[in-house]
């Protein structure tokens, strides 16, 4: 994307991307097509790893990254599926 295009604001310098935007983590939304898309087009998009196992947002992860250069984020909260990963998160 050209620099032209870009907006320069404080979540944008932190995050690397070039709009101001966040795609949040939504349940079983927010997976790797949706954040590679989001990220594509410039925003932040966030995987949502509430519904997932650590496997299954390990494989998340992957995916998307091999998808896009750009920047991602996920979601880590100990929920049920993850308790007995909690501590990597």
């Amino acid at each position: 994307m050209s620099t032209s295009n870009r907006i320069s604001t404080p979540l944008t310098t932190l995050t690397g991307v070039d709009h101001p935007i966040v795609q949040t983590g939504m349940g079983w939304v927010a997976g790797p097509k949706l954040v590679t898309a989001t990220a594509q087009a410039g925003a932040l998009g966030i995987l949502a790893s509430a519904t997932m196992t650590l496997e299954q947002l390990e494989k998340a992860i992957v995916e998307v990254k091999s998808r896009t250069e750009r920047p991602l984020a996920s979601t880590c909260a100990p929920t049920p599926l993850m308790r007995p990963h909690a501590r990597n998160c």
